[in-house]
């Protein structure tokens, strides 16, 4: 089959068929796929058979090394965002443009395939405690405390606010009765 054909024959795939035929094809051919169909086997031409196996071959690859592909760059920047730090904040550590950083960050959340910081960062602590000897996957020196613990004390980790003052009383009345 040429290009048009494994377009087509792709397309037949995805819509539910179990195979294609060629209209070139002899009733040999004919007749054996439609006994492998009829069989619960799937019939696509060789040229369609080696792509697809190919592209699995090569999705097991990246599976097996790393599913990210992140570079070291983007690793570092990654490690910056699991940690809390905004977009100028890491731009100014690693010295580089703001836009520089939403760039590297627009290929992380394709790679990683998530829309949010969050997605990213929990994509981030869960490749690091499970290659912790990966180098590219650990926190640069760079970063730091993280950013959400610095002087923080361990009972305002937890979540417990502490409450205001709160004033009683219209402002602006001239009055201080009422007010704490």
């Amino acid at each position: 089959m040429d290009g048009a054909g494994e377009t087509f024959e792709i397309r037949a795939l995805k819509a539910g068929a179990w195979g294609c035929v060629s209209m070139t094809a002899s009733p040999e051919i004919l007749t054996k796929a439609l006994k492998d169909v009829g069989d619960g086997e799937m019939w696509v031409s060789r040229r369609l058979a080696t792509r697809i196996l190919g592209n699995v071959v090569r999705w097991h690859e990246a599976a097996a090394s790393d599913m990210t592909g992140l570079t070291p760059r983007e690793w570092e920047i990654l490690a910056h965002v699991a940690h809390g730090y905004r977009n100028k904040e890491i731009a100014s550590r690693l010295i580089v443009s703001e836009n520089t950083i939403k760039a590297h960050l627009a290929a992380i959340f394709r790679k990683l395939q998530v829309d949010t910081r969050l997605g990213a960062a929990l994509h981030y602590f869960h490749q690091t405690a499970q290659k912790e000897h990966r180098p590219e996957a650990r926190l640069p020196a760079s970063v730091g405390k993280p950013r959400f613990l610095r002087g923080r004390a361990p009972e305002q980790l937890v979540g417990t606010k502490q409450q205001s003052p709160r004033r009683r009383g219209k402002r602006g009345s001239g009055s201080k009765k009422g007010t704490v």
